[in-house]
Protein backbone atom coordinates (compact mmCIF):
# COMPACT_ATOMS: atom_id res chain seq x y z
CA UNK A 1 0.00 0.00 0.00
CA UNK A 2 1.19 3.21 -0.97
CA UNK A 3 1.78 5.65 2.25
CA UNK A 4 1.79 9.70 1.00
CA UNK A 5 5.52 10.91 2.81
CA UNK A 6 4.35 14.59 3.19
CA UNK A 7 2.96 17.14 1.51
CA UNK A 8 4.14 20.65 0.13
CA UNK A 9 3.54 23.50 -1.42
CA UNK A 10 5.49 25.27 -4.04
CA UNK A 11 4.39 28.82 -5.12
CA UNK A 12 5.08 29.82 -9.17
CA UNK A 13 6.56 34.01 -10.01
CA UNK A 14 3.57 35.54 -11.66
CA UNK A 15 4.29 34.73 -15.63
CA UNK A 16 7.59 33.86 -17.51
CA UNK A 17 8.17 34.91 -20.89
CA UNK A 18 10.57 32.91 -22.71
CA UNK A 19 12.10 33.49 -25.87
CA UNK A 20 14.46 35.19 -28.46
CA UNK A 21 13.92 39.22 -29.13
CA UNK A 22 11.02 38.91 -26.34
CA UNK A 23 12.55 41.85 -24.89
CA UNK A 24 10.11 43.57 -27.20
CA UNK A 25 7.14 42.68 -25.03
CA UNK A 26 8.49 44.85 -22.04
CA UNK A 27 5.97 47.66 -23.34
CA UNK A 28 3.08 45.56 -23.13
CA UNK A 29 4.08 43.76 -19.39
CA UNK A 30 4.68 47.28 -18.03
CA UNK A 31 1.33 48.78 -19.22
CA UNK A 32 -0.70 45.93 -17.96
CA UNK A 33 1.20 46.22 -14.42
CA UNK A 34 -0.43 49.71 -14.58
CA UNK A 35 3.40 50.97 -14.58
CA UNK A 36 3.33 54.62 -15.37
CA UNK A 37 6.70 55.59 -14.05
CA UNK A 38 9.35 53.04 -14.24
CA UNK A 39 12.22 52.83 -12.13
CA UNK A 40 14.70 50.64 -14.63
CA UNK A 41 17.44 49.10 -12.48
CA UNK A 42 20.82 47.79 -13.87
CA UNK A 43 24.34 48.58 -13.55
CA UNK A 44 27.16 50.34 -15.98
CA UNK A 45 28.07 47.61 -18.13
CA UNK A 46 25.11 46.71 -18.91
CA UNK A 47 24.08 50.09 -19.40
CA UNK A 48 26.86 50.59 -22.06
CA UNK A 49 25.80 47.67 -23.93
CA UNK A 50 23.69 47.97 -27.44
CA UNK A 51 20.91 46.17 -26.16
CA UNK A 52 20.30 49.06 -23.83
CA UNK A 53 19.81 51.41 -26.52
CA UNK A 54 17.07 49.07 -27.79
CA UNK A 55 15.39 48.94 -24.47
CA UNK A 56 15.27 53.45 -24.55
CA UNK A 57 13.71 52.62 -27.75
CA UNK A 58 11.09 50.37 -26.78
CA UNK A 59 9.99 52.25 -23.83
CA UNK A 60 10.09 55.41 -25.63
CA UNK A 61 8.45 54.55 -28.56
CA UNK A 62 5.58 53.16 -25.90
CA UNK A 63 5.28 56.33 -24.35
CA UNK A 64 6.53 54.86 -20.86
CA UNK A 65 8.71 58.10 -18.55
CA UNK A 66 11.44 56.04 -17.04
CA UNK A 67 14.42 56.74 -14.86
CA UNK A 68 17.70 54.85 -14.89
CA UNK A 69 19.71 53.80 -11.73
CA UNK A 70 23.06 52.25 -12.86
CA UNK A 71 24.75 52.09 -9.78
CA UNK A 72 24.55 48.48 -8.62
CA UNK A 73 27.92 47.19 -8.14
CA UNK A 74 28.77 43.51 -7.90
CA UNK A 75 27.95 41.57 -4.93
CA UNK A 76 26.31 44.51 -3.28
CA UNK A 77 25.86 46.08 -0.28
CA UNK A 78 23.22 46.67 1.69
CA UNK A 79 23.71 50.22 1.92
CA UNK A 80 23.43 50.27 -2.12
CA UNK A 81 19.83 48.99 -2.12
CA UNK A 82 19.04 51.76 1.15
CA UNK A 83 20.33 54.46 -1.72
CA UNK A 84 18.46 52.78 -4.45
CA UNK A 85 15.28 53.09 -2.01
CA UNK A 86 15.29 56.73 -1.45
CA UNK A 87 15.43 56.94 -5.27
CA UNK A 88 12.62 54.89 -5.60
CA UNK A 89 10.79 56.95 -3.49
CA UNK A 90 11.99 60.21 -4.65
CA UNK A 91 10.86 59.53 -8.20
CA UNK A 92 7.86 57.93 -7.15
CA UNK A 93 8.37 55.07 -8.99
CA UNK A 94 4.98 52.53 -9.38
CA UNK A 95 6.79 49.89 -11.26
CA UNK A 96 10.35 48.50 -10.94
CA UNK A 97 12.11 46.91 -14.09
CA UNK A 98 15.52 45.15 -13.00
CA UNK A 99 18.20 44.52 -16.25
CA UNK A 100 21.38 42.87 -15.21
CA UNK A 101 23.10 39.47 -13.62
CA UNK A 102 21.88 38.24 -10.09
CA UNK A 103 23.10 41.51 -8.19
CA UNK A 104 21.30 43.96 -10.03
CA UNK A 105 17.88 41.51 -9.34
CA UNK A 106 18.39 41.32 -6.08
CA UNK A 107 19.03 44.91 -5.68
CA UNK A 108 15.58 45.57 -7.59
CA UNK A 109 13.62 43.46 -5.56
CA UNK A 110 14.80 45.68 -3.52
CA UNK A 111 13.72 48.48 -4.72
CA UNK A 112 10.21 46.76 -5.12
CA UNK A 113 9.27 47.40 -1.04
CA UNK A 114 11.88 50.01 -0.30
CA UNK A 115 10.20 52.25 -2.88
CA UNK A 116 6.65 51.59 -2.22
CA UNK A 117 7.36 53.25 1.74
CA UNK A 118 9.68 54.26 4.16
CA UNK A 119 11.71 51.57 5.78
CA UNK A 120 15.23 50.29 5.94
CA UNK A 121 16.49 46.75 4.71
CA UNK A 122 17.62 45.99 8.00
CA UNK A 123 14.04 46.06 9.13
CA UNK A 124 13.23 43.06 6.44
CA UNK A 125 16.43 41.10 7.20
CA UNK A 126 15.34 36.99 7.31
CA UNK A 127 12.60 35.18 6.09
CA UNK A 128 9.24 36.21 5.58
CA UNK A 129 9.35 39.92 6.90
CA UNK A 130 8.67 42.27 3.64
CA UNK A 131 5.70 44.52 4.08
CA UNK A 132 2.66 44.37 2.65
CA UNK A 133 3.30 46.83 0.03
CA UNK A 134 5.23 46.13 -2.72
CA UNK A 135 5.68 47.29 -6.32
CA UNK A 136 5.52 45.57 -9.20
CA UNK A 137 8.26 43.87 -10.46
CA UNK A 138 9.74 43.00 -13.75
CA UNK A 139 12.99 40.72 -13.81
CA UNK A 140 14.63 40.36 -17.04
CA UNK A 141 18.43 38.68 -16.63
CA UNK A 142 21.50 39.06 -18.83
CA UNK A 143 22.98 35.98 -17.37
CA UNK A 144 22.22 32.67 -17.48
CA UNK A 145 23.08 31.83 -13.80
CA UNK A 146 21.58 33.06 -10.93
CA UNK A 147 17.98 32.37 -11.86
CA UNK A 148 16.97 35.39 -9.63
CA UNK A 149 14.23 36.57 -11.79
CA UNK A 150 12.19 33.36 -11.15
CA UNK A 151 13.32 33.38 -6.92
CA UNK A 152 12.01 35.71 -4.15
CA UNK A 153 15.18 36.09 -2.54
CA UNK A 154 17.90 38.98 -2.25
CA UNK A 155 21.44 38.39 -1.08
CA UNK A 156 23.50 41.49 0.23
CA UNK A 157 26.57 41.93 1.84
CA UNK A 158 26.24 43.09 5.27
CA UNK A 159 29.70 44.30 7.73
CA UNK A 160 28.87 41.84 11.20
CA UNK A 161 30.12 43.23 14.41
CA UNK A 162 32.97 41.07 14.74
CA UNK A 163 34.51 43.61 11.40
CA UNK A 164 34.34 40.88 8.86
CA UNK A 165 31.58 41.24 5.85
CA UNK A 166 29.31 38.16 5.20
CA UNK A 167 26.11 37.92 3.17
CA UNK A 168 22.56 38.68 4.38
CA UNK A 169 19.47 37.75 2.68
CA UNK A 170 15.97 39.03 2.24
CA UNK A 171 13.17 36.11 1.36
CA UNK A 172 9.98 36.44 1.18
CA UNK A 173 7.08 35.51 -1.48
CA UNK A 174 5.92 38.99 -1.80
CA UNK A 175 9.58 39.36 -3.97
CA UNK A 176 8.35 36.63 -6.78
CA UNK A 177 8.39 38.75 -9.67
CA UNK A 178 5.19 39.61 -11.36
CA UNK A 179 6.78 38.89 -14.73
CA UNK A 180 10.26 37.28 -15.08
CA UNK A 181 11.16 38.01 -19.31
CA UNK A 182 13.82 36.09 -20.55
CA UNK A 183 15.24 36.52 -24.00
CA UNK A 184 18.27 34.36 -24.31
CA UNK A 185 19.90 36.89 -27.04
CA UNK A 186 20.26 39.43 -24.22
CA UNK A 187 23.18 36.91 -22.74
CA UNK A 188 25.30 37.03 -25.91
CA UNK A 189 27.35 39.46 -25.00
CA UNK A 190 28.81 37.90 -21.54
CA UNK A 191 32.51 37.32 -21.91
CA UNK A 192 33.33 34.15 -21.64
CA UNK A 193 34.82 34.62 -17.90
CA UNK A 194 31.34 35.41 -17.02
CA UNK A 195 28.92 33.28 -18.83
CA UNK A 196 31.38 30.16 -17.06
CA UNK A 197 31.33 31.54 -14.08
CA UNK A 198 27.17 31.98 -13.82
CA UNK A 199 26.51 28.95 -15.77
CA UNK A 200 28.56 27.14 -12.38
CA UNK A 201 26.29 29.10 -10.14
CA UNK A 202 23.11 27.80 -12.09
CA UNK A 203 24.03 23.98 -12.04
CA UNK A 204 24.80 24.55 -8.32
CA UNK A 205 21.68 25.56 -8.10
CA UNK A 206 19.85 22.68 -10.03
CA UNK A 207 22.82 20.41 -7.98
CA UNK A 208 21.79 21.57 -4.36
CA UNK A 209 18.04 21.55 -5.07
CA UNK A 210 17.69 18.21 -6.37
CA UNK A 211 19.52 16.84 -3.18
CA UNK A 212 18.06 19.07 -0.88
CA UNK A 213 16.40 17.70 2.08
CA UNK A 214 13.16 20.34 1.74
CA UNK A 215 13.14 19.39 -1.95
CA UNK A 216 9.86 18.28 -3.26
CA UNK A 217 8.85 16.55 -6.90
CA UNK A 218 8.23 20.13 -8.32
CA UNK A 219 11.57 21.35 -7.48
CA UNK A 220 13.32 17.97 -8.29
CA UNK A 221 11.87 18.00 -11.81
CA UNK A 222 13.11 21.59 -12.96
CA UNK A 223 16.15 20.81 -10.84
CA UNK A 224 17.34 17.38 -13.30
CA UNK A 225 16.49 19.47 -16.38
CA UNK A 226 18.59 22.13 -15.41
CA UNK A 227 21.03 19.78 -14.57
CA UNK A 228 20.95 17.80 -17.57
CA UNK A 229 20.91 21.08 -19.88
CA UNK A 230 23.41 22.78 -18.52
CA UNK A 231 26.03 19.66 -19.07
CA UNK A 232 25.59 19.69 -22.18
CA UNK A 233 25.24 23.52 -23.54
CA UNK A 234 27.96 25.38 -20.79
CA UNK A 235 30.75 24.72 -22.67
CA UNK A 236 29.97 25.11 -25.85
CA UNK A 237 28.41 28.47 -24.82
CA UNK A 238 31.99 29.51 -22.92
CA UNK A 239 34.02 28.29 -26.03
CA UNK A 240 31.31 30.42 -28.99
CA UNK A 241 29.41 33.00 -26.91
CA UNK A 242 27.12 33.44 -30.51
CA UNK A 243 26.23 29.55 -30.33
CA UNK A 244 22.61 30.76 -29.96
CA UNK A 245 21.61 27.61 -29.50
CA UNK A 246 23.80 27.11 -26.31
CA UNK A 247 22.49 30.27 -25.54
CA UNK A 248 19.27 29.35 -25.63
CA UNK A 249 19.21 26.30 -23.47
CA UNK A 250 21.32 27.75 -21.15
CA UNK A 251 19.53 30.36 -20.28
CA UNK A 252 16.20 28.11 -20.28
CA UNK A 253 18.59 25.98 -17.86
CA UNK A 254 19.77 28.78 -15.54
CA UNK A 255 15.67 29.38 -15.61
CA UNK A 256 14.67 25.80 -14.32
CA UNK A 257 17.53 26.38 -11.93
CA UNK A 258 16.24 29.41 -10.11
CA UNK A 259 12.45 27.72 -9.99
CA UNK A 260 14.03 24.36 -8.29
CA UNK A 261 16.13 26.17 -5.88
CA UNK A 262 13.04 28.77 -5.34
CA UNK A 263 11.05 25.69 -3.83
CA UNK A 264 13.60 24.85 -0.85
CA UNK A 265 17.02 26.29 -0.83
CA UNK A 266 20.85 26.35 -1.17
CA UNK A 267 22.92 24.38 0.58
CA UNK A 268 26.22 24.17 1.73
CA UNK A 269 28.02 25.09 -1.24
CA UNK A 270 26.08 28.24 -1.16
CA UNK A 271 26.63 29.10 2.26
CA UNK A 272 30.53 28.72 2.43
CA UNK A 273 30.56 30.87 -0.54
CA UNK A 274 28.67 33.47 0.27
CA UNK A 275 30.48 33.65 3.87
CA UNK A 276 33.86 33.78 1.72
CA UNK A 277 32.29 36.06 -0.69
CA UNK A 278 31.46 39.08 1.51
CA UNK A 279 34.66 39.17 3.28
CA UNK A 280 36.77 38.76 0.15
CA UNK A 281 34.50 40.13 -2.78
CA UNK A 282 34.77 36.75 -4.82
CA UNK A 283 32.10 36.97 -7.42
CA UNK A 284 29.18 34.41 -6.45
CA UNK A 285 29.59 32.01 -9.32
CA UNK A 286 33.39 31.83 -8.60
CA UNK A 287 33.03 31.18 -4.85
CA UNK A 288 30.40 28.57 -5.51
CA UNK A 289 33.05 26.81 -8.23
CA UNK A 290 35.81 26.48 -5.47
CA UNK A 291 33.61 25.09 -2.99
CA UNK A 292 31.35 23.24 -5.05
CA UNK A 293 33.68 20.20 -5.67
CA UNK A 294 35.19 19.75 -1.53
CA UNK A 295 31.59 19.97 -0.53
CA UNK A 296 30.16 17.27 -3.31
CA UNK A 297 33.23 14.79 -1.99
CA UNK A 298 32.06 15.22 1.58
CA UNK A 299 28.20 15.05 1.05
CA UNK A 300 27.71 11.89 -1.77
CA UNK A 301 27.80 9.58 0.90
CA UNK A 302 24.73 10.65 2.30
CA UNK A 303 22.94 10.76 -1.03
CA UNK A 304 24.17 8.43 -3.28
CA UNK A 305 21.27 7.22 -6.03
CA UNK A 306 20.93 11.07 -6.65
CA UNK A 307 24.32 11.74 -6.84
CA UNK A 308 24.71 8.79 -9.02
CA UNK A 309 21.90 10.46 -11.25
CA UNK A 310 23.84 13.81 -11.52
CA UNK A 311 27.04 11.47 -12.83
CA UNK A 312 24.95 10.72 -15.42
CA UNK A 313 23.92 13.46 -16.27
CA UNK A 314 26.80 15.27 -16.53
CA UNK A 315 27.80 12.56 -19.17
CA UNK A 316 29.89 10.17 -16.86
CA UNK A 317 28.82 5.94 -17.51
CA UNK A 318 27.89 4.10 -14.32
CA UNK A 319 27.10 1.04 -15.86
CA UNK A 320 28.77 -1.51 -13.77
CA UNK A 321 29.22 0.36 -10.74
CA UNK A 322 28.32 -0.19 -7.10
CA UNK A 323 25.96 3.03 -6.16
CA UNK A 324 28.86 4.76 -3.82
CA UNK A 325 31.61 4.07 -6.90
CA UNK A 326 28.71 6.48 -9.28
CA UNK A 327 28.05 8.87 -6.99
CA UNK A 328 31.45 9.53 -6.34
CA UNK A 329 31.63 10.36 -10.40
CA UNK A 330 29.23 13.27 -9.57
CA UNK A 331 32.59 15.59 -7.97
CA UNK A 332 34.24 14.35 -10.73
CA UNK A 333 31.87 15.12 -13.52
CA UNK A 334 31.83 18.49 -11.74
CA UNK A 335 35.70 18.79 -11.16
CA UNK A 336 36.18 18.02 -14.81
CA UNK A 337 33.61 20.57 -16.07
CA UNK A 338 35.56 23.96 -14.17
CA UNK A 339 38.15 22.67 -15.42
CA UNK A 340 36.72 22.55 -19.18
CA UNK A 341 35.62 25.62 -19.09
CA UNK A 342 38.80 27.31 -17.28
CA UNK A 343 37.57 29.18 -14.13
CA UNK A 344 39.54 29.22 -10.45
CA UNK A 345 39.37 25.69 -9.06
CA UNK A 346 41.22 26.75 -5.54
CA UNK A 347 40.58 29.58 -2.99
CA UNK A 348 44.68 30.19 -3.64
CA UNK A 349 43.81 30.54 -7.27
CA UNK A 350 41.15 34.09 -6.28
CA UNK A 351 44.25 35.38 -4.30
CA UNK A 352 42.42 34.46 -1.41
CA UNK A 353 44.82 33.88 2.03
CA UNK A 354 42.88 32.77 4.88
CA UNK A 355 44.34 30.43 7.98
CA UNK A 356 42.03 28.57 9.99
CA UNK A 357 40.81 30.92 12.70
CA UNK A 358 39.63 33.20 10.01
CA UNK A 359 37.69 30.49 8.73
CA UNK A 360 36.07 29.35 11.66
CA UNK A 361 34.69 33.24 12.47
CA UNK A 362 33.25 33.44 8.54
CA UNK A 363 31.87 29.73 9.06
CA UNK A 364 30.63 30.88 12.18
CA UNK A 365 28.92 34.04 10.55
CA UNK A 366 27.17 31.91 8.18
CA UNK A 367 25.57 29.24 10.23
CA UNK A 368 24.43 31.82 12.68
CA UNK A 369 22.95 34.14 9.22
CA UNK A 370 21.99 31.00 7.13
CA UNK A 371 21.51 28.15 9.80
CA UNK A 372 18.67 26.40 7.23
CA UNK A 373 21.09 25.98 4.25
CA UNK A 374 23.12 23.96 6.50
CA UNK A 375 20.02 22.64 7.66
CA UNK A 376 18.27 21.09 4.43
CA UNK A 377 22.25 19.76 3.42
CA UNK A 378 21.60 16.03 3.00
CA UNK A 379 24.64 15.37 5.16
CA UNK A 380 24.67 17.71 8.51
CA UNK A 381 28.13 19.27 9.06
CA UNK A 382 29.16 20.96 12.61
CA UNK A 383 31.03 24.24 12.27
CA UNK A 384 34.35 22.46 12.48
CA UNK A 385 33.55 19.80 9.35
CA UNK A 386 32.47 22.98 7.44
CA UNK A 387 35.77 24.27 8.33
CA UNK A 388 37.84 21.46 6.88
CA UNK A 389 36.02 21.62 4.00
CA UNK A 390 36.88 25.58 3.57
CA UNK A 391 40.79 24.44 4.25
CA UNK A 392 40.82 21.97 1.40
CA UNK A 393 39.87 24.51 -1.01
CA UNK A 394 42.43 26.51 -0.20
Amino acid sequence: MFLNSGSFQYIFPGKVRFGLDEIKALPEEIKRLGGENCLLVTDKIIAGQAFFGRIDQLLTCAGIPYKVFDAVEPEPSIETVEKLGAFARDMKSDIVVGLGGGSVLDVAKGASFLGAGECSVYDHLGLNNVPDKVLPKIMIPTTSGTGSEVTCACVYSQYMDNGTAAKNFVKDPKLYAEVALVDPLLSMTMPPKTTAATGMDALIHGIEAYTNLAGNPITEMFAVKSIDLIGRYLRRSVLNGKDVEARYHMALGSLFAGQAFAGCTTLVIHALSQALGGEFKIPHGLGNAVMAVPVMRKNHPACQEKYSNIASLLGKDTSGLSLGQAAALAADAVEELIKDINIPQKLSDLSVKLDRDKAKVLVEDAFNLIPFLFANNPRQFTVEEAVEIVMDAI
